[in-house]
């Protein structure tokens, strides 16, 4: 089993006041989550996880068959060189010269607070900086983000839902800075497919996409991660390029699929239950 959602976090967002200091109400929704999750370990021979923060409520629990493997990105499709297209400079489209374009990539819907990136965008807008936002994907917020963004007079467009992955990684790798403020990613994606475009990005700290972003990006907390993208922005744009990319070189498919084969491997080889962390040559540490 994958475990792709975090049980922990998403009751943190579905519980009111759970992360506030006096945390009462998290005793026995906590017991309520470890008792899921030990139902969950026991009914599978491997529990895999794709981040250490993903894996962190799986070892509260002490599962004693869990398995960390990471996901990949396609570093082909997902790359700088797209972002001319069909003979279209892409960040034309969307922004005027002189202007800090921002990209946010993502299903717009409660868990993955599409609205911090509305946030973040007024508060650069408040400070001077001539920044645009362009939000690729759809979902059940996105009537009430465009209520806002024209009553606030946002400069957002909403591209939608983009089936076209080139077309994607074209608007990624235009953008500046992209932003991924979804406090529950269990990996985020979106987040590494923008680095692997030379695009750094900001996340939520909140979330497991700091230790998939590392150097190549900003976290921060909260409702608002202007200054995550204002940190971003004051670097060199070839060094956090080339940071960028760098970093998504990591996590190339090849390696995540020989990861998830091993795991599969430790299994028809009749392997046991050991906690175990895949390299990322794809055998178990």
């Amino acid at each position: 089993m994958i475990s792709h959602e975090s049980l922990t976090a998403l009751t943190r967002l579905a519980v009111p006041g759970l992360d506030l200091p006096a945390l009462s109400r998290w005793g026995p929704a906590l017991a309520l989550v470890d008792s899921v999750n030990r139902r969950t370990a026991r009914a599978y021979q491997r529990v895999i996880c794709t981040t250490a923060w993903a894996a962190a409520e799986f070892e509260r629990i002490g599962a004693a068959n869990l398995v960390r493997a990471p996901l990949g990105v396609d570093l082909a499709t997902f790359a700088a060189s797209h972002a001319d297209q069909r003979g279209t400079r892409i960040r034309d489209v969307y922004a005027a010269p002189g202007e800090t374009l921002l990209v946010h990539a993502g299903r717009l819907s409660p868990e993955k607070k599409p609205q911090r990136s509305l946030n973040t965008l007024a508060t650069l807008r408040a400070s001077g900086l001539p920044a645009r936002l362009v939000v690729a994907g759809d979902g059940p917020l996105r009537r009430r983000l465009e209520r806002r963004v024209t009553r606030d007079r946002l400069p957002v467009t909403f591209a939608g839902f983009l089936p076209d992955r080139t077309d994607l990684a074209a608007l990624l790798a235009s953008a500046d800075v992209a932003i991924a403020p979804g406090p529950a990613e269990t990996f985020g994606l979106a987040g590494l497919e923008a680095l692997a475009c030379g695009t750094p990005v900001v996340v939520s700290a909140e979330s497991a996409l700091p230790e998939v972003v590392g150097e190549a990006g900003a976290a921060v907390a909260g409702e608002d991660l202007s200054a995550g993208v204002t940190t971003v922005l004051s670097w060199p744009e070839a060094a956090r390029r080339d940071r960028a990319r760098a970093r998504a070189e990591r996590f190339g498919w090849p390696a995540a699929v020989q990861a998830f084969l091993a795991v599969h491997e430790s299994l028809t080889a009749g392997g046991t239950g050991a906690r175990a962390t895949v390299t990322s040559k794809g055998r178990p540490a």
